[in-house]
């Protein structure tokens, strides 16, 4: 088995993006949002693109119909998998950053165990090796920009100076940005 098919297997309810001439279209389709749509450029050809934000691991954490509050299968919209690198994407329309940050680090933190599960499927059940683990992980806001705003060239967190200011749940980039705007994968990692 191969670690497509694995992926497949294991992410049967994330649906796959298309890389069309090194872009991909990050869509919300809820009305009311926003931020509906974000065009990643420079994205590479041999990545693959999933939306998880509807996958879920209802029955084996929790009943069906208990509250989702501690975020266990609250996940980000899509993960970004290049050979070296996992970039999980969060989408919001709310432009208050501060409104959101705690609900946007729970997903990246369950986005995490849900890799860690997977790749024990892969070493523990399908004896090959971790597929997610092995690569760099980042972590991404894209939030709707207010009225008026300057949109940064980069970003690092008070406090923190490592290389990788985005590799953590609790450190993730945000970018502020309007509707239908164009941001360079590299600019994500």
């Amino acid at each position: 088995m191969k670690a497509n098919d694995l992926i497949d297997a294991i992410f049967a309810n994330a649906g796959k993006l298309p890389i069309v001439n090194g872009e991909v279209k990050c869509l919300e389709y809820d009305a009311k949002a926003k931020l509906q749509e974000v065009t990643i450029v420079n994205v590479p050809n041999d990545s693959i693109v999933l939306k998880l934000e509807h996958i879920a691991m209802n029955g084996l954490v929790r009943k069906a119909g208990i509250e989702k509050e501690w975020g266990f299968n609250q996940h980000s919209d899509f993960v970004i998998v290049t050979p070296d690198k996992c970039v999980f994407i969060e989408m919001k329309s709310n432009p208050k950053l501060d409104n959101i940050k705690k609900e946007t680090i729970i997903k990246f933190i369950s986005d995490v165990c849900l890799m860690n599960y997977s790749d024990n499927i892969f070493t523990n059940l399908c004896q090959k090796n971790p597929f997610f683990m092995n690569r760099d992980l980042h972590f991404v806001l894209f939030h709707a920009a207010p009225p008026i705003a300057k949109v940064p060239v980069s970003f690092t967190p008070p406090g923190l100076s490592s290389p990788k200011p985005n590799s953590i749940p609790s450190a993730f980039r945000p970018f502020s940005l309007e509707n239908k705007s164009k941001i360079n994968f590299n600019d994500l990692v």
